[in-house]
């Protein structure tokens, strides 16, 4: 469509590369909206040619437009930090002191006081362990608190809805970033991805 009502244009005269078989797949579409109101060119299917002898022809995103769409998408291709956590849970307050002064004065230690006196029974009989993974992997109401966790210092008690924890940071890997050699098939894929998704909603 163009902005005049009821004047369509194909191939040449709009945006794109000068070719025969582009203008083609255009004509088509064309009519499509013409008689259905929608219809999509997938250009990026559509083969780019140089007339030369031998002829060169190419399909899909140029190496630019790869580094392009991976730059403005790196987090995508990260791999988050790893935190290992172990927590324990109780009804009141004053279990969650009284368990965190037995663990500071050594009376017992983290997986003991765990085992005594956490509410959770499936971490409790793992000593408080509630695993290794990222920090959106964990329930919504601990991530704030497990974000500010140092190594191996108990932080707590914290209230969470009706109850009372205590945690501690065991463990943290850092964050990789993959480099765009190692993503670049999946780089390629996302960004079709991306544009399909934005065609189908612009038709749509």
């Amino acid at each position: 469509a163009t902005s005049t009502a009821g004047v369509y244009a194909i191939g040449d005269v709009i945006r794109g590369p000068m070719l025969a078989h582009k203008a083609e797949d255009e004509g088509v579409v064309c009519v499509e909206r013409i008689v259905n109101g929608s219809g999509h060119v997938n250009y990026d299917a559509i083969p780019g040619v140089c007339y030369t002898e031998p002829e060169i022809a190419s399909v899909g995103k140029t190496e630019d437009q790869l580094k392009e769409f991976y730059d403005s998408h790196r987090e995508s291709y990260t791999t988050p930090a790893l935190l290992s956590v172990r927590m324990i849970k109780t009804h009141d307050k004053e279990q969650a002191l009284e368990a965190r002064k037995k663990i500071e004065t050594k009376e017992t230690d983290f997986t003991g006081a765990a085992q005594f006196y956490s509410a959770d029974k499936t971490s409790a009989g793992r000593g408080g362990d509630i695993g290794t993974r990222s920090l959106k992997k964990f329930r919504p109401g601990w991530q704030k608190i497990i974000q500010t966790l140092e190594p191996n210092k108990l932080s707590g008690p914290h209230r969470i809805n009706q109850s009372w924890y205590l945690f501690e940071l065991t463990g943290k890997t850092r964050p990789k970033v993959h480099s765009f050699e190692e993503k670049k098939a999946y780089i390629r894929n996302d960004l079709l991805l991306a544009r399909y998704k934005e065609a189908w909603e612009n038709t749509y």
